[in-house]
């Protein structure tokens, strides 16, 4: 059973509450019954309201990131489409990447800063 939700980095978590929470160890805990106004369950020493609900989200920036990765992968998709039907653009892309690493080594070997 959940016992507490809370946000972090990319997400988002509003409303709720912190119970009820069932101690198993006793015979009538976990019954429900409505009360004329509000859902409730019994936690094995006292009936709690079950009426609140928390709600989970990521926040604006993680759905930015996650838009983005979408889309990285849509473009890596086509690229690699592209080179199945257009092997010089193949030969290209891999000298691309190997003279970028090429370029990365050399930059961390004369100690310029890189970004990460």
């Amino acid at each position: 059973m959940i016992s507490s939700l809370n946000s972090g980095p990319g997400v988002i978590v509003e409303g709720g509450t912190n119970g009820p929470y069932v101690d198993l160890n006793r015979p009538s805990a976990g019954m429900l019954r409505y009360n004329g106004h509000n859902l409730e369950a019994y936690d094995g020493s006292s009936w709690l309201s079950v009426g609140q609900h928390a709600s989970v989200q990521l926040d604006a920036e993680a759905q930015i990131l996650l838009d983005w990765a979408r889309k990285k992968m849509q473009q890596e998709r086509e690229l690699d489409d592209r080179m199945k039907n257009h092997p010089g653009l193949k030969d290209a892309y891999e000298k691309f990447k190997i003279m970028d690493i090429l370029t990365l080594e050399e930059r961390r070997l004369s100690g310029v800063q890189l970004s990460p």
